[in-house]
């Protein structure tokens, strides 16, 4: 008997030193936050360089939008920032067609989490044109830290 109650201990405390050291916290809660994507394109060449960015200012949203339209008369899109924030992510510029890049999930837990999948052409490229996949979304407002997970899926 008092071999059996060291094994349940011992399997008690395994589990719990498990669920404390891994990777989540089980009694933290996570909420997956609904978006609407603003633009999703790969032929506006506004970043150069691979970009995440997080905007709850209009200021600041104005400044990005007509950064991606500099030559446009396409209309600002409302966001009520009091509500909502903007999400960008975008790989920069990419030398060749087929390359994608797509916000899949927003999670809000003790910060907010943005997935985000970025593909590769499949096979050779056969069409010689720059391209900049870019995605923006806007989101329900939080002042968290917010952190961009980048995903490249294999085909």
């Amino acid at each position: 008997m008092k071999g059996l109650r060291f094994t349940f201990w011992g399997l008690v405390v395994g589990v719990l030193l498990l669920s404390v050291g891994g990777c989540k916290n089980p009694f933290r809660s996570e909420q997956t936050l609904e978006f609407s994507t603003i633009l999703q394109s790969n032929y506006y060449y506004a970043f150069e360089k691979p970009t995440d960015l997080v905007i709850r200012d209009r200021g600041s949203w104005e400044s990005l939008w007509y950064q991606v339209f500099p030559d446009s008369q396409r209309v600002l899109p409302e966001v009520d920032f009091s509500q909502e924030m903007v999400v960008v992510t975008s790989r920069g510029m990419m030398g060749g067609g087929g390359y994608t890049t797509e916000i899949v999930e927003i999670k809000k837990g003790d910060d907010i989490t943005v997935k985000v999948v970025n593909k590769n052409p499949r096979g050779p490229i056969f069409y010689d044109v720059m391209t900049c996949p870019t995605h923006i979304v806007c989101t329900k407002r939080y002042d968290l830290k917010v952190k961009f997970e980048k995903l490249y899926p294999i085909f």
